[in-house]
């Protein structure tokens, strides 16, 4: 079962400026998918969600995502040094359904480094105060590299290639959960 996290007004206000302070580093990049406000926002919002989940559950996060210096690593760091590095991918529903669940194909290694797990969350399209962000699921960086290779996108838009997670197998926050405790992350 998804996780809600509900967005109140001081948590996108700081969503906002940590996306403004990111957008500025990245804008001349073209990114693996749209590099803009909006997806900076999303994700800063996929990050803050998680992060407010992993404090529901008792445990010591580091949010990592807030520190500008930090950017090449993981999102959140739970158990310190040695626990268990978590990305945190968001998308919006719309299109959740067609093009979520992907990782870049470019991209796999350097998560496959930095990274035990992925965290899926989807917001609605339009961002604003007041919104839930959904915590899915999540799927192992082993998962992710074993995923069918697709070329996704818009059908009149840039293509990217993809490794992408079919919805039914996204993995239960519930099994994560009952994992994080543990030493070792889940695999």
């Amino acid at each position: 079962m998804p996780e809600l996290v509900p967005i109140d007004d001081a948590t996108f206000a700081e969503a906002t400026a940590l996306a403004l302070k990111t957008l500025s580093v990245f804008q001349q990049n073209r990114g693996h998918y749209n590099n803009n406000m909006n997806s900076h926002l999303r994700g800063k919002l996929g990050e803050i969600a998680c992060a407010r989940w992993v404090e529901t559950l008792g445990l010591d996060c580091e949010e990592t995502f807030r520190d500008l210096g930090r950017m090449a690593e993981t999102d959140l760091v739970i158990h310190g040094d040695r626990g268990c590095r978590i990305d945190v991918k968001t998308w919006s529903d719309k299109y959740w359904p067609e093009l979520g669940r992907c990782v870049a194909v470019n991209q796999l290694a350097k998560l496959q480094a930095k990274s035990d797990l992925i965290i899926w969350c989807i917001t609605p399209e339009e961002l604003r105060s007041g919104i839930r962000v959904q915590l899915v699921g999540w799927n192992s960086l082993e998962d992710i590299a074993n995923a069918p290779r697709r070329l996704t996108g818009p059908p009149r838009g840039r293509k990217v290639d993809n490794f992408q997670v079919d919805s039914d197998c996204v993995r239960n926050l519930a099994e994560l959960s009952a994992s994080l405790g543990q030493q070792e992350p889940p695999r």
